[in-house]
């Protein structure tokens, strides 16, 4: 049996099952992981004692202090007295409590539990499409409520802290040696600026969304922009960045979550490398999508969900290992389908979306770890873990080294972008044929050649 259908069946067997405790089976409380598999539980009456997770569970599911299970005796247990045998949700506990077998002195403590899961729960992304035909809307509710959500101009939820990232940010912007790590940041602002170039036309209004310490401007000419917004939450980011000399250009502390230009007044939207730090995804490209004149570009690129996989991974690992659990460390990322049908929801049209793969060599994962941090692109998630153990860091790097090192020793880091272009509607944009009015067939692919003579043959001879 493979590990993942191992891990469906084990998982199904956890959310599924309804137990009730049978002698000498009783419900403890988790107080602490204590490593190896072991965990210190209390029972009804207070007794604390090990107990074992036992070998299905290991590595397809994880406790943490504060969890209700269901553990068996062991007769020749000394300090492990037990093994779990259930692991308790919130759905079997209620069940529990109708059957009354739930234990009583548990009762204030499991409400305590509950109050304080509704607030440290691993919230939805709600960047992430949710296609379930449940909880989907008609088309005409879910447009009327987008678009009363971009008037009002309020994020529908809050995944990341935007005040610490603005902080950060102050804090990359002044470094004097901030050039050193602005080295993702360079390059594909000027792959998205070199995009700007391949539209045949000179934008009169172009503003960009979360521009750091300008890493697109300074690369455009006046043959191509009229007029530059540069916008970003930093005040020390804006105070520092470059100025192209031969472009009208503005600087404007704006939030990327609370775009304030009118409807119908921008040519093009640009943004590198910022979106993925946005609370709400479908709002801001609504907003963008209402600024932009007909025919107006939307232009960015952000993180992808294979960005640090290596770095995620092996922190999980090292946590599980040494604190029997783990917490998120990486940000959230979107995916490349997501991108699209948010775009596509927004009300862009003619999408064009590919993605860029980059691995960069560090010496170990220290290194990587500070200059993420002095580029500004350290966790902010609401639900972060502010403390990591020097235990877990290390047995980090030595996971890390484990299984990713490169040949000469260093470990590789691999950071995903997504590249996307969307253009608001107009009817002189291009439109797909009518259905059937193809002249050939693919199935005839094969004899181009043949076909292409033949049709330069007709056309001689109806000259």
């Amino acid at each position: 049996m493979s590990k993942a259908t191992k891990r469906k069946y084990v998982t199904k067997e956890v959310v599924d099952n309804y137990l009730v405790p049978e002698d000498p089976q009783q419900i403890v409380k988790v107080l602490a992981s204590r490593g190896n598999n072991l965990h210190l539980v209390a029972t009804e009456s207070g007794e604390q004692f090990l107990v074992s997770m036992p070998t299905k569970f290991r590595r397809n599911v994880w406790i943490k202090r504060g969890d209700f299970v269901i553990v068996e005796p062991i007769e020749e247990g000394d300090k492990v007295k037990a093994e779990i045998v259930h692991i308790l949700l919130k759905h079997q506990i209620k069940y529990i409590k109708d059957e009354g077998k739930w234990p009583k002195a548990f009762d204030d403590q499991q409400n305590v539990k509950e109050a304080s899961d509704s607030e440290d729960e691993l919230k939805p992304n709600p960047n992430r499409c949710d296609s379930s035909p449940d909880q989907s809307e008609t088309s005409e509710s879910s447009e009327e409520s987008e678009s009363s959500a971009a008037k009002q101009h309020m994020p529908r939820m809050k995944i990341f802290d935007r005040r610490m990232k603005t902080k950060q940010k102050d804090y990359f912007a002044q470094l004097d040696d901030a050039h050193n790590y602005e080295y993702l940041k360079e390059e594909f602002g000027f792959r998205l600026a070199d995009k700007l170039f391949d539209i045949k036309r000179k934008f009169q209004v172009v503003v960009e969304l979360g521009c750091g310490r300008g890493y697109i401007s300074h690369h455009l000419e006046n043959n191509v922009v009229d007029t530059y917004f540069a916008c970003d939450t930093s005040i020390k980011s804006l105070e520092n960045m470059r100025v192209p000399p031969d472009i009208n250009f503005e600087k404007l502390l704006v939030d990327e979550e609370f775009i304030p230009f009118r409807e119908n007044s921008v040519d093009a939207i640009v943004s590198s490398l910022s979106l993925h730090w946005v609370n709400y995804l479908p709002q801001t490209f609504l907003s963008v999508l209402n600024c932009l004149k007909k025919d107006g570009v939307f232009l960015g690129s952000l993180f992808g969900g294979q960005t640090l996989f290596e770095l995620r991974s092996s922190l999980q690992l090292a946590e599980i290992e040494r604190e029997g659990g783990f917490s998120p460390h990486i940000s959230p990322f979107v995916e490349t389908i997501d991108i699209g049908a948010l775009l596509t929801r927004a009300g862009f049209t003619l999408l064009t979306i590919d993605t860029d793969e980059i691995k960069v060599s560090y010496p170990t994962i220290f290194e990587l770890m500070t200059d993420l941090q002095n580029m500004a692109e350290s966790n902010v998630a609401l639900n972060r873990k502010l403390h990591l153990h020097r235990d877990t860091i290390i047995a980090a790097a030595a996971i890390y080294k484990e299984m990713y090192a490169n040949n000469d020793g260093s470990i590789p880091a691999t950071f995903q972008i997504f590249n996307f272009i969307g253009w608001k509607p107009d009817e002189s944009q291009p439109k797909a044929a009518k259905r059937g009015s193809a002249e050939f067939s693919l199935k005839d692919i094969k004899d181009f050649e043949k076909i292409l003579k033949n049709t330069e043959i007709n056309e001689k001879k109806n000259v």
